[in-house]
C-alpha cells in the first residue's frame, strides 16, 4: 500500500491549514522522506528537531520535536478518528493532555504514555468519573456519576469500586460503607427511599451476618429486626417486632419464624416452643389472656394434641430435637453461601497466664509437719512470685504434642530462678525483671517470648439488597 504524503489528505483545506501552521511556527520548513511517512518542517543535524508535520499510513502529527522524538506541545491524530493533543516527552504523552476515542473523553495527567494523576473522565453515554487514575485505570479516590442520576464517591481499584465509599442511586436509596469487586461488602448502612434502614454487615451486596432492620423511623410505626442474615435472609436467631408491640424472640430460616421461639403478644399472651415457615408447628406452651397455660402439639398456629400436666423439654433441648429439623436447613443455606470468602486468616495468638496457687498451698500436712513450719515455707515462697504470658507464631495448628515443664521456685535464689526460667524458653537474658512464682506452663514446638506483669496483647478481629420483611 502506497504511504500518504502530504498532498493525500482527502479535505484539501485542511492540508493547507496545517502547511501554514507550520510555516508559521518552523524556522525553515524542509521536506523529509521516512520509511514510515512524510516529514515537514524543522530539521536539524538531519534530524526532526524544532516544529513540525509527520505523515503516517494510518495517522499525522503535528508539534515539536526534540532530537527525531515528539516532545513539547503537540497533537497526532487517527484515522479512526482518536486524537490526543497536549504535552510530549521522549515521544509518548506526558504531562497534560486530552485523549478522545469512541469511548469517551479522558483530560488529565499523563506519564509516559499512561494515564496516571488526577484526571476527568467523560463516557458517550454521558458518565463522568473525576478522580485519580493509576497504569491507566481509576485507582484510588474519585467520584463517578451515572447516567440514570445516580452517584458514587469513595475509593476505587481497578474501575472497580473497592474500600471506603457513599452510593446514591437512581431509584433513592443510600449506601454508607465497605465495598469490594463493586458491590457492598463488610459494615455499612443502608436507607431505602421509603424510610427503612439496616445497619450492619454485607456480603457480595447482600445483607448477611449482623444487622439491625428498621421499617421506618417514625416512632409511630415502629418495626424492626435485630439479629442475624443469611444471603440476605432472615437466618438465625432474632428479635423482631411488631407496630403492635408484639415481639418475637427465636430462630429464624429463609425470612420465617422457624425453630425454637417465643413470640409475646401486646395483650399479656404468649406461645414458647417450635415454629414451622412462620407458624406454631410442634411442641409449646400458648397463654391466652388470663386462660391457663396449655401444653401439647401445634400445627399450622392450632393445637392438636394437648398434654395433661408440662411435659416439653428446655427450650435448648427443643432446638437440638426440633421435629422440622431446621438445624439442618439452616446448614444447607450455609454451603450454598460462604459468609467467610472475605476473611483474612490470623497467625498469631495470645496467651496470658492465670494466677495459680502457690506450691505451698498443695503440700499435704503431715504429722511431723507443724503449722508454723508450713507458714514459714508460705512466708517464704510469697517473696518470689511471677506471671508469664506467651505469644505462639502459628500458622498452621497448634500441635498436639505438648510439653509440660514445672519450675519449682523453693530452693533456687532468684537470680538461678530467673536465668533457669530464660535457658526454658531458649532466650537470651532479657533486661527486664522478672518477677516469679511457683507455677506450671506447657511448651509447644512453636516460639514463645516472656513478657512483663503490665504487658498484654490482644487480637482484634475487626447489588442492592432486597427489603424483604415476614
Amino acid at each position: 500500500m502506497q504511504q500518504q504524503s502530504i498532498s493525500d489528505f482527502d479535505n484539501l483545506e485542511q492540508e493547507h491549514q496545517l502547511i501554514d501552521q507550520v510555516n508559521q511556527k518552523s524556522k525553515q520548513g524542509k521536506f523529509k522522506q521516512y520509511k514510515q511517512g512524510q516529514y515537514y518542517g524543522d530539521i536539524q543535524n538531519n534530524v526532526r528537531h524544532g516544529y513540525g508535520l509527520m505523515t503516517y499510513q494510518d495517522r499525522y502529527y503535528i508539534g515539536f520535536w526534540k532530537n527525531d522524538k515528539k516532545h513539547g506541545q503537540g497533537k497526532e491524530v487517527l484515522d479512526k478518528g482518536d486524537k490526543y493533543e497536549g504535552q510530549f516527552e521522549d515521544g509518548k504523552p506526558h504531562g497534560e493532555g486530552t485523549l478522545e476515542t469512541g469511548n469517551g473523553i479522558y483530560s488529565g495527567c499523563w506519564v509516559q504514555g499512561i494515564k496516571q494523576g488526577y484526571g476527568k473522565w467523560r463516557g458517550k453515554n454521558n458518565e463522568i468519573y473525576v478522580g485519580e487514575w493509576r497504569c491507566n485505570k481509576a485507582n484510588g479516590y474519585g467520584r463517578y456519576d451515572y447516567q440514570d442520576g445516580g452517584w458514587y464517591e469513595g475509593e476505587f481499584k481497578n474501575y472497580l469500586k473497592y474500600g471506603k465509599g457513599k452510593e446514591s442511586y437512581a431509584n433513592g436509596d443510600y449506601y454508607d460503607g465497605d465495598f469490594i469487586n463493586d458491590k457492598p461488602d463488610g459494615f455499612g448502612v443502608y436507607r431505602w427511599a421509603d424510610g427503612s434502614s439496616y445497619h450492619g454487615t454485607f456480603c457480595s451486596g447482600v445483607r448477611h451476618g449482623k444487622g439491625y432492620w428498621l421499617k421506618n423511623e417514625d416512632p409511630q410505626y415502629h418495626e424492626s429486626y435485630d439479629g442475624q442474615y443469611i444471603n440476605d435472609l432472615k437466618c438465625g436467631h432474632g428479635i423482631y417486632r411488631w407496630p403492635s408491640g408484639n415481639v418475637y424472640e427465636g430462630e429464624f430460616f429463609n425470612d420465617h419464624r422457624h425453630g425454637y421461639g417465643e413470640m409475646r403478644w401486646i395483650d399479656g399472651s404468649f406461645y414458647k416452643g417450635q415454629f414451622h415457615n412462620g407458624q406454631m408447628c410442634g411442641e409449646g406452651e400458648l397463654k391466652r389472656n388470663n386462660k391457663p397455660i396449655i401444653y401439647g402439639y401445634f400445627e399450622a398456629n392450632k393445637l392438636t394434641k394437648e398434654y395433661k400436666k408440662k411435659s416439653l423439654s428446655t427450650s435448648n433441648e427443643q432446638s437440638q430435637n426440633n421435629t422440622y429439623d431446621a438445624k439442618k436447613n439452616y446448614n444447607s443455606l450455609h454451603q450454598t453461601f460462604n459468609p467467610y470468602q472475605n476473611v483474612q486468616p490470623f497467625t498469631k495468638i495470645h496467651f496470658k497466664s492465670e494466677s495459680i496457687v502457690p506450691i505451698s498451698q498443695q503440700i499435704k500436712r503431715e504429722r511431723n509437719v507443724s503449722v508454723d513450719d508450713i507458714n514459714k515455707n508460705q512466708n517464704q515462697l510469697q517473696q518470689n512470685k511471677f506471671k508469664i504470658s506467651i505469644d505462639i507464631d502459628d500458622h498452621q495448628a497448634f500441635s498436639t504434642q505438648q510439653k509440660y515443664k514445672t519450675l519449682s521456685t523453693t530452693n533456687c535464689p532468684f537470680q538461678i530462678q530467673q536465668e533457669n526460667l530464660l535457658s526454658m524458653t531458649n532466650r537470651e537474658k532479657q533486661t527486664k525483671k522478672v518477677i516469679i512464682d511457683s507455677f506450671k506452663f506447657k511448651r509447644s514446638q512453636n516460639s514463645f517470648r516472656l513478657q512483663s506483669l503490665n504487658q498484654s496483647t490482644r487480637i482484634t478481629q475487626n447489588s442492592l439488597p432486597k427489603q424483604g420483611v415476614n
